[in-house]
């Protein structure tokens, strides 16, 4: 069974390049933008691990961890 990964980047091309470097490790990813899109994600899944960036805009990545 693959661990999942709840990625919350708004740098999109970095976004990316975390992804497609987890899903080559057979990590099941999902990706968002921004922190509120984030923890809407938490509704439909209970991942492994949140990586999130610090300086998100909005809402800052220690509030999401929060």
């Amino acid at each position: 069974m693959a661990h999942s990964i709840l990625i919350i980047e708004d740098d999109k091309i970095l976004a990316d390049n975390i992804r497609l470097y987890l899903e080559r490790f057979d990590w099941a990813t999902c990706l968002t933008h921004n922190a509120e899109t984030g923890l809407k994600s938490l509704d439909s899944m209970s991942p492994d691990v949140v990586l999130t960036d610090l300086m998100l805009t909005g809402k800052r990545g220690l509030e999401v961890v929060k």
